[in-house]
């Protein structure tokens, strides 16, 4: 008899791939546009493999795969994105309250309150206001910008010394013990890349979505490791995973190499990078048949 726990893990994996492929079908069309505006951007010429000196073709001859679109770029989209952005982070991150978290439900109502203060306090933690300041220039290049809010907990062991007397002879000593207490906890923010998101095609905004997907790169110790993830799933997906990408060729470690007679990429394959998909949102049930 098949195993019913792990029939659904597969039919919910099965759904997320599917969806990772159709939005990144939708995509598509946008990704050359993304691309076209990156360079004006970057004040980068779409010939960077072989600079063209000459200024009296504006445009790439019908061969190149960027026909139609200018060899010359000009800070100009530059300035007007940098202006832009400048501007709404100092209307924005000006005056304390900038956040305002809207509630879902009618349990929300109160819960929406306290999100919001962590989220601005959240925003002005070292570190973190590059990440906001990067996600309203990638909504002003890509059109689209996608920031990450979660809450963040770590707990590590850490040894702790204490003196101790003696209440018989009265004489002290140290002395000292391992205890795992949290190191991080706090609210913390996260840029997410806007070509690894992968939207509902049929939804205009977050809110409109039926759900989402995001591309990650972890190791297989990594996400083991990691409680969010049913363990026997992960290691039923790592067992039938294929090569996303090669591994680097130099790894640095060349003389560590030939003194253990070992192979990196084979004693290492824990470490080797591999891609996965987080998806946030509901998953269609497929109705048991009546019997």
């Amino acid at each position: 008899m098949a195993d019913k726990k792990n029939q659904t893990h597969d039919e919910h994996a099965e759904y997320v791939m599917s969806f990772v492929h159709e939005s990144g079908e939708y995509r598509r069309d946008f990704e050359e546009i993304w691309e076209e505006v990156e360079t004006n951007y970057l004040v980068r010429s779409l010939s960077d493999v072989g600079v063209v000196n000459r200024t009296d073709v504006p445009l790439l001859s019908a061969n190149d795969p960027h026909r139609g679109q200018a060899i010359l770029k000009d800070p100009e989209t530059h300035q007007e994105v940098m202006t832009i952005v400048s501007k709404i982070v100092l209307n924005v991150m000006g005056d304390p309250g900038f956040v305002k978290a809207t509630p879902v439900g009618f349990e929300d109502t109160f819960r929406a309150g306290l999100a919001s203060k962590l989220i601005e306090y959240d925003l002005c933690r070292p570190g973190h206001f590059w990440q906001f300041v990067t996600w309203i220039v990638n909504a002003a290049v890509y059109g689209t910008g996608v920031l990450e809010a979660f809450w963040d907990y770590k707990e590590e062991p850490r040894n702790f010394r204490s003196m101790v007397v003696d209440p018989i002879t009265g004489q002290a000593f140290s002395d000292s013990e391992t205890l795992i207490v949290p190191v991080v906890d706090d609210p913390c923010i996260k840029l997410v890349d806007i070509r690894d998101l992968y939207p509902d095609p049929g939804g205009l905004s977050m809110n409109d979505m039926y759900g989402c997907a995001k591309r990650f790169t972890t190791t297989a110790d990594e996400i083991l490791n990691d409680e969010r993830y049913d363990k026997a799933a992960v290691k039923r997906a790592i067992e039938r995973a294929t090569a996303t990408r090669d591994a680097p060729r130099d790894h640095g470690y060349g003389f560590e190499e030939e003194a253990l007679g070992t192979d990196l990429k084979v004693s290492n394959k824990r470490s080797q990078p591999i891609i996965g998909y987080e998806y946030y949102g509901e998953v269609p049930t497929k109705k048991a048949n009546p019997e």
